[in-house]
């Protein structure tokens, strides 16, 4: 059994396999990843009418990379493409050139970034420890890792942040001067707080520490980590020299004052819960959100073996007696401590920094992951190894049930302890498919205003601009874009709720609106207590339910019927026009 063998040999010498079996295990690693996201494939195509969360603010404006004319003077269209990085719309604008819409290539493109994941993260495995299953262990634990949260499905800014994270550290591993330049420019210019990390961690590598003393590292590592810097500070230069049309960044001590950035609002951020600011926030905090909520939910225990098996990896390391592969492994082991270290760094620069560098928990979720993925997978591999020696001297088919066993548990066990599948996809489903298309056919300058969490998918299914859009649209990190959000979204509540009907009409004329969309039952108090939209803007939000408690009828109320284009299940799309007729 050569791959027993190949694993219970004394660790001394590196263990090594045939090219063949590196090329079995490593297209079994990509097949087995594709293979994982199918079900979100299918559930992508199951209707014209899917879009993942995220997709309708980052992807939804590229649509105008199909059809120019799409989202004249669109406010969050103009916004989001104006945030977008460079490398990533350059993706999306090919992907239009060659005939794939982006929505569609949204959907698709997921796929392409899982399997160029793991395929890096394949090669990383093996730089560390070349026994290709366990690389293929690895990819399986890594995907497990990354598939807990909908980064890589999103299809956004941030699921270019695996592939091309994964591909620098490989070339890096590799000591690949031209290729690591390339992966990294890329980063910087697709999801550049991951860049700044790798920035770090070469910036530690022009020094090396020998016989407790700190040394310049050699020659060929100087070359590569000036060569890295240079091209991270190549692409990031855009980000400081051209300033956004929307500047200025909000300030921390505006931020403190704004509802936005409250434990209840949409883009929430300070917490006087020092854990949830800290270490669980979703943005503030250093963790992985994902493992947050199995804290919330009481079903982190799940996971513990996984998190056992990762923090012991130090103390593997440092009994090669006990397990003999360790000497193998701590030749590039370094990586993993650097990234941890570094991240960690940046997350409390970004803490002191607020918003400058954009989100403190953008730097350390991505690499906790990488790092646990390997951690794990290289602990599980020298207890498995060790095991095994100990298991050969009595039967080989012990020890090769034993490894299966094992390995088969680590990786499926949250779903089957839990009894669900651990994707995070999130995909939105458009149920209203005659308002879609009669929006699609109106003129490409029609304005829709609407208060209803159905807007935000016009943009995608409709094509169609909107006066303002709800949570995921209403970003506060630019005071340009955000004041204008709310001074539009204040104006639409005081004017769908006004039981004047001139100030519908003046709202109309201020804003140029053509189609209204309204909620059934947009009027009724209950609606209105519930409403997420509404509670982002207090103090209007009980001015309106006062109003309403109080037996004022606002005006649209009485104009559903007459001024009404449309109606469909829990939505009506009433016509600009006919309400400024009304006398």
């Amino acid at each position: 059994m050569p791959l027993l063998e190949n694993l219970g040999q004394k660790g001394r010498s590196r263990p090594t396999m045939s090219l063949s079996s590196v090329w079995l295990w490593f297209s079994l690693s990509i097949v087995a990843s594709v293979l994982y996201a199918i079900p979100a494939l299918q559930q992508a195509f199951a209707s014209p009418y899917v879009i993942q969360d995220d997709a309708r603010q980052h992807v939804a404006w590229m649509q105008r990379f199909v059809d120019p004319s799409l989202f004249p003077g669109d406010l969050s269209a103009d916004y989001f493409q104006s945030v977008a990085p460079w490398a990533y719309t350059l993706f999306y604008r090919l992907g239009a050139i060659a005939g794939i819409d982006p929505i569609t290539f949204s959907k698709v493109l997921p796929i392409l970034l899982l399997a160029i994941s793991s395929a890096y993260a394949f090669g990383i495995f093996q730089k560390l420890l070349p026994l290709p299953w366990a690389s293929f262990l690895g990819v399986l634990i890594l995907n497990k890792l990354v598939w807990l949260q909908d980064d890589l499905i999103s299809a956004t800014p941030v699921a270019f942040a695996y592939p091309l994270l994964l591909a620098a550290l490989y070339y890096l591993l590799s000591e690949s001067v031209i290729p690591f330049v390339i992966a990294i420019a890329l980063l910087g210019q697709t999801y550049p707080q991951c860049a700044l990390v790798v920035a770090g961690v070469l910036v530690l590598r022009l020094g090396s520490w020998q016989q407790g003393q700190v040394s310049l590292a050699s020659r060929r590592e100087i070359v590569l980590s000036l060569a890295g810097l240079g091209a991270i500070a190549l692409a990031l230069l855009p980000y400081v020299l051209i300033p956004s049309p929307y500047d200025p960044v909000v300030s921390s001590a505006e931020a403190r004052t704004m509802f936005a950035f409250s434990p209840e609002g949409w883009s929430s951020f300070f917490n006087p819960n020092p854990w949830q600011f800290w270490f669980c926030g979703q943005r503030s905090g250093m963790l992985p959100p994902e493992w947050c909520k199995r804290i919330e939910y009481n079903s982190l225990w799940s996971m513990l073996p996984q998190f056992a098996l990762a923090l012991s990896l130090p103390w593997l390391l440092r009994s090669p007696q006990r397990f003999p592969l360790a000497e193998q492994i701590m030749t590039k082991i370094w990586i993993l401590p650097q990234l941890l270290l570094v991240s960690f760094t940046l997350f409390f620069v970004a803490h002191a920094l607020i918003f400058d560098l954009h989100l403190p928990n953008r730097y350390t979720e991505h690499t906790i992951r990488i790092v646990m993925a390997i951690a794990l997978t290289l602990s599980l591999v020298l207890i498995l190894h060790s095991l095994i020696q100990f298991l050969r001297r009595q039967h080989y088919a012990i020890a090769f049930i034993a490894l299966t066993i094992l390995g088969t548990a680590l990786v499926l066990y949250p779903e089957v302890v839990q009894g669900y599948s651990l994707r995070q996809i999130n995909y939105v489903q458009g149920n209203f498919p005659k308002i879609y298309e009669f929006l699609r056919s109106q003129p490409r300058d029609s304005l829709l205003a609407s208060l209803s969490d159905e807007v935000n998918n016009l943009p995608t299914f409709a094509q169609q601009s909107i006066l303002v859009g709800g949570q995921g649209y209403a970003l506060p990190y630019h005071k340009g874009y955000f004041e204008d959000v709310t001074r539009r979204s204040e104006a639409l509540i005081q004017a769908q709720y006004s039981p004047d009907l001139e100030d519908v009409k003046a709202f109309i004329r201020e804003f140029d609106i053509d189609f209204w969309l309204l909620e059934r039952d947009a009027f009724e108090r209950e609606y209105v207590k519930q409403d997420a939209w509404l509670k982002q803007y207090p103090p209007l939000d009980q001015n309106v339910l006062d109003a309403l408690e109080q037996g004022n009828i606002p005006a649209l109320a009485s104009l559903e019927e007459s001024c009404s284009l449309l109606q469909e299940r829990r939505l009506i799309l009433l016509d600009g026009q006919c309400l400024l007729d009304q006398d």
